[in-house]
């Protein structure tokens, strides 16, 4: 499966991302080791490494274009100069994240409250809680 078939896919998986998909640049890069969502110029590109994409199955790649655009959704590219550690708040952004995406469609090794089993994390809760409970820890 390719990129646009993977738009595809999330259309009729989840309308709402589905469209949103439709409307932005989606590239392969083998600059970053996973994904990311970046603002470029006045425009959001969804920039895929190639090598990680192809290791995923059809829905963990689906899920992977639905992870990217609750970034964008969620005000993520946006909010990130408002935190001095941009690790952590990467971190946080993909646990929110994570926990709304079915778990058949998320990629080996996605991060959620339950990858921190020393910290006590309560679900579905959002960014900037999972920010200040994780800056402590980390």
């Amino acid at each position: 499966m390719d990129l646009q078939q993977a738009t595809k896919n999330l259309i009729y998986k989840d309308p709402f991302y589905g469209h949103i998909a439709l409307g932005l640049s989606k590239k392969f890069s083998n600059k970053i080791s996973t994904t990311c969502a970046a603002i470029r110029n006045i425009e959001i590109e969804l920039f895929f490494n190639e090598d990680f994409f192809n290791s995923l199955n059809d829905n963990q790649k689906v899920g992977l274009m639905q992870h990217e655009l609750a970034h964008v959704c969620l005000f993520h590219l946006l909010h990130v100069c408002d935190y001095s550690n941009k690790n952590v708040w990467n971190i946080a952004c993909d646990m929110t994240i994570n926990q709304y995406i079915d778990k058949g469609y998320l990629p080996p090794k996605a991060i959620l409250p339950t990858s921190f089993p020393d910290i006590t994390l309560d679900p579905f809760m959002d960014t900037k809680y999972y920010y200040n409970k994780l800056i402590d820890h980390i």
